[in-house]
């Protein structure tokens, strides 16, 4: 079954759209951590970007579009890996690593009990349904520039 066109371009409107969502949820869960707030801006303008591929309709605005979607996917999935090993180290650390009865230097059972760790675990989940929607863009983006490309090589044989 072919998806058209239309199907096609609105998919990855909806999916952008739930992407700028999920960049604004990771930012009000974040710890203040730069890397978060730099890749949910980048993240958004990627998506807001598609603004101006919908406009042009042109193979090489949705191939740059797509090598930026590239990049963001990359970004998207450090930064969830890098919160899931921070995640899994802050709780194993606090607390199944206390040597002879002394507990960590740093204050890290002040970091789980005061919500801290369920907001670390929820970043990080937006941050994996973002890739997760990233790599469905991607995968939709091709295919349009796909069928655009064979519609204009069908227009040039006419």
């Amino acid at each position: 079954m072919a998806i058209s066109k239309t199907c096609m371009t609105m998919l990855i409107t909806v999916f952008n759209i739930l992407i700028i969502i999920l960049a604004i949820i990771i930012c009000f869960l974040s710890l203040n951590a730069w890397n978060d707030y730099t890749t949910c801006a980048f993240t958004i303008l990627v998506a807001l970007l598609w603004m101006c591929c919908l406009c042009s309709e042109s193979n090489v605005a949705i191939g740059a579009y797509t090598i930026l979607m590239f990049i963001d996917l990359l970004l998207l999935l450090s930064n969830a890996l890098y919160h899931s090993v921070m995640t899994a180290k802050y709780s194993d650390f606090c607390f199944h690593n206390n040597v002879n009865g002394i507990s960590p230097e740093w204050g890290c059972h002040d970091w789980r009990f005061s919500g801290y760790y369920e907001r670390a675990i929820g970043v990080t989940v937006c941050y994996y349904i973002a890739f997760i929607f990233r790599l469905l863009n991607i995968v939709g983006s091709c295919s349009l520039t796909y069928k655009i490309f064979h519609e204009k090589k069908k227009k040039k044989k006419k």
